[in-house]
């Protein structure tokens, strides 16, 4: 082996590592269209995230989702309701830092400006964002990056969780929690959720090996015109379509 050849190998280690940490983060979702997926509702502590003090009842809808279809929860208490994550979504989820986790929401009543939150549990760590206030009665969507920017330590009034903090939370994740507490009565709120996704910064690789290629394609035309699929859903406008075609290709080659 020559010494140029010396000299590359961390090069060449350096870019191994780099494409294994762009790989095997292909998106997570669950659109509802066969059951529950596994989520289920808790009831929290409005002061402290973490700590569930009861659960609730979810009813799965085969049909009017947004789209097709989607669960439901009608608040039981006075406490925080939150709809949580299934095991798909949590454990080492680090692949993706700077992705997005988005979700569809619809409530009848929203008058309780501090129950729109979205929250991160793990590495001992509770990380909130603070997201809009639903309007009632009608689907809307939902984007968060998933940056320690977006989030506060322990409520929306916390401080700026560190890229370190962020990091361990991401790597050790246990639950995410979507607030369904949107009204300042007990028990008042009927809340639906649907389409939730966790995508990486490289959505166009449906598959997650770290590359955008004729597989992902493969998998986009297997979904097209598709209204259940949030992965090939890549702009998450309810149907796998020309728009996400365009992305893809636009994505085509390594993820970087």
């Amino acid at each position: 082996m020559n010494t140029h050849s010396i000299l590359a190998l961390p090069l060449v280690a350096a870019m191994n590592i780099a494409a294994l940490a762009a790989a095997a983060n292909p998106p997570i979702g669950s659109t509802f269209s066969t059951g529950t997926d596994g989520w289920s509702a808790l009831d929290l502590n409005c002061d402290n995230y973490a700590q569930s003090v009861g659960g609730g009842t979810i009813t799965w809808f085969a049909s009017g989702g947004a789209p097709g279809g989607f669960i439901r929860s009608t608040d039981p208490t006075s406490n925080c309701y939150s709809y949580e994550s299934p095991l798909p979504f949590e454990g080492d989820k680090s692949g993706y830092i700077e992705g997005e986790l988005r979700w569809k929401i619809r409530t009848n009543v929203a008058d309780w400006l501090p129950g729109s939150v979205l929250i991160l549990i793990g590495g001992g760590t509770t990380l909130v964002a603070d997201v809009p206030q639903p309007t009632t009665n009608v689907w809307l969507s939902y984007e968060v990056s998933l940056v320690n920017t977006s989030f506060h330590l322990n409520s929306t009034a916390g401080a700026t969780p560190s890229v370190v903090q962020f990091q361990s939370a991401m790597t050790n994740l246990t639950s995410i929690r979507i607030s369904a507490e949107f009204g300042s009565e007990a028990g008042e709120e009927t809340v639906d959720l649907d389409s939730v996704v966790l995508v990486s910064t490289c959505s166009a690789d449906l598959n997650g090996d770290g590359v955008v290629d004729a597989q992902d394609l493969a998998i986009l035309l297997g979904a097209w015109g598709s209204t259940s699929d949030p992965a090939s859903d890549i702009n998450y406008s309810g149907l796998t379509d020309a728009t996400d075609l365009a992305i893809l290709l636009g994505s085509w080659g390594p993820c970087r």
